[in-house]
């Protein structure tokens, strides 16, 4: 659903004559966002979750879409393993060592190999969780060579890029676009992935507000 209600939005949008891709992208994604309460309309708050991260990966795979078609998108929210504090950590700190990005729903796009769980810092997901914390996005153009280098297992995408998922300043997961083809996803495409990635986090945000129990007056 959230696939063809984007599809007519960019009708539309090329239609209004929309000149750059970015300025496109920002007039889909600010249609979509008027869409999605008619779309939602007596949906579960599981299932309206749920219809946020579809549309905002259908929105990267279609802006994108010029790319290619061997792209995938993944969706990861980030969360903190219940464990012990720490030693030398002051209560209410959040350590990167119990930081985790867990895999949200289903990847979308290419579905020939399984996406990966979750990101931790005691893995391969160390490097990736430092940036996407310090709200840095991430590009690799040859992830083959990579994992030679760091002998990790070898995966079938050649490139990817992950943005981080920023709401009001803090960091609340990532988005994750990779292809088969080398020359799909080059670095400069990082801030049209942004604008889904945001989306989902405002759209997420304000799910959590309107579900949120009123608290009683004083």
């Amino acid at each position: 659903m959230a696939g063809a209600a984007l599809k007519e939005i960019d009708a539309r949008v090329v239609k209004k004559g929309a000149a750059g891709v970015l300025e496109r992208a920002a007039m889909a994604v600010a249609d979509l966002h008027k869409q999605l309460p008619r779309m939602m309309d007596s949906e579960t708050s599981a299932d309206r979750r749920g219809r946020v991260i579809e549309a905002a990966q259908n929105c990267a795979i279609h802006l994108l879409r010029e790319s290619g078609k061997n792209i995938r998108v993944t969706f990861y929210q980030l969360d903190y393993a219940e464990t012990e504090q720490l030693p030398r950590s002051t209560p209410g700190d959040r350590p990167i060592e119990q930081a985790r990005l867990i895999l949200v729903g289903e990847p979308l796009g290419r579905g020939d190999d399984p996406a990966r769980d979750e990101f931790r810092y005691d893995d391969r997901g160390r490097e990736t969780l430092t940036k996407i914390l310090a709200k840095e996005e991430i590009w690799c153009g040859n992830a083959r060579k990579q994992a030679r280098k760091m002998k990790w297992p070898r995966p079938r995408y050649r490139v990817y890029i992950s943005v981080p998922i920023v709401v009001e300043g803090k960091v609340e997961g990532m988005l994750s676009c990779d292809s088969l083809v080398r020359s799909e996803l080059k670095r400069s495409i990082a801030a049209l992935v942004k604008i889904p990635a945001n989306f989902a986090g405002m759209e997420l945000r304000t799910l959590e507000s309107a579900s949120a129990p009123v608290k009683p007056g004083v």
